[in-house]
């Protein structure tokens, strides 16, 4: 009777032993392997269009479906992810954009399956985690079977820091306003909007903020992953109409040092990770409206290069400015 005592309970021994190791085999991966920053690989999302765009002159990238999904890039640390741009309210929206809701949330690994916490409606996003090794990770997005190749990035030497004021020009489709973003790095921070159709003559008022220490460091450190110089002047989309279109300007003394096209949000994520928090910010704060410019020393900067920055984006778009102009006349 003892001896088969003593037999049960090795049975149940050896059993919970079996399935210890069977959950560490089927546990393929840690939140360790996934530690650090994660970047679409541009390379591999340019490739799904090659057959599609034969005869165009630059790269075609295809619809991301950006603010409603997860997938431009993440920060993996410890049992938290930050996700870049952020997660969002899709119900509450100002011109156009969505409310930005948060940037961090948690994850988890299940077996091969990574579940991310969406912070904006309690949901969780699932994704199959097909491949992972020390630098590239693909995942499917189990939600829109899609598959997705990620790179792990790193800091780099030449982000926004190495210039003097960034600029961001957002054309919207027809329905909405056209904005101007300003940030220098003395943290002013200015917001306009206007009509790319009418832009000799802008009545709207600028919004002011001074962003502290904390918060310029923030904003400058999100540009620390993409070198800016290596950036193609544009990016563009798949998506025939509807686009919005926005025009990322580096600049130092009063000169334009670079500017990219980015097409309904198909550029690198790491350049994403920069300009589009700056974008929302205007909706974090409460922002002063100038009654006038005088005595405002951002504004006196952003003016003294706002010619050069409108026939940019007017060179840019492409349009027929001659019927445009026309039609504005009558």
């Amino acid at each position: 009777m003892r001896f088969n005592n003593i037999l049960f309970y090795l049975k149940i021994v050896s059993f919970l032993f079996i399935c210890s190791c069977q959950k560490k085999i089927d546990n393929k991966y840690s939140r360790e392997d996934l530690n650090g920053h994660w970047a679409i690989d541009m390379n591999s999302e340019n490739l799904k269009l090659k057959n599609v765009v034969l005869d165009s002159i630059h790269n075609v990238y295809p619809i991301r479906n950006f603010f409603e999904d997860i997938n431009n890039g993440f920060h993996f640390f410890g049992d938290s992810c930050t996700i870049k741009p952020g997660f969002f309210d899709l119900k509450n929206r100002s011109n156009g954009l969505p409310l930005l809701v948060s940037f961090q949330s948690t994850f988890r690994i299940d077996n091969d399956t990574l579940k991310i916490m969406n912070e904006s409606n309690k949901d969780c996003r699932k994704f199959f985690i097909k491949s992972l090794n020390r630098d590239t990770l693909i995942l499917k997005d189990l939600k829109k079977n899609r598959l997705f190749k990620y790179i792990k990035v790193d800091k780099v030497s030449h982000g926004f820091d190495k210039y003097d004021i960034i600029v961001i020009v957002s054309i919207t489709p027809d329905y909405l306003c056209d904005e101007i973003y300003y940030l220098d790095k003395g943290g002013n921070f200015l917001y306009q909007k206007f009509d790319i159709k009418k832009s000799d003559i802008i009545n709207s008022s600028y919004h002011e903020f001074r962003l502290n220490e904390d918060q310029l460091k923030a904003t400058i450190d999100n540009f620390s992953y993409v070198d800016i110089n290596s950036l193609k002047e544009q990016y563009l989309s798949s998506k025939s109409d509807g686009k919005t279109v926005n025009f990322i300007f580096f600049i130092n003394d009063d000169e334009i040092v670079k500017v990219i096209e980015d097409d309904d949000y198909v550029s690198p994520d790491e350049l994403q990770w920069g300009y589009i928090p700056m974008m929302f910010f205007r909706r974090q704060v409460n922002m002063e409206i100038l009654d006038t410019e005088n005595g405002c020393y951002p504004c006196n900067k952003l003016n003294n290069v706002k010619f050069k920055i409108i026939n940019e984006v007017k060179m840019g778009l492409g349009w027929d400015w001659d019927i445009i102009n026309g039609n504005q006349k009558k």
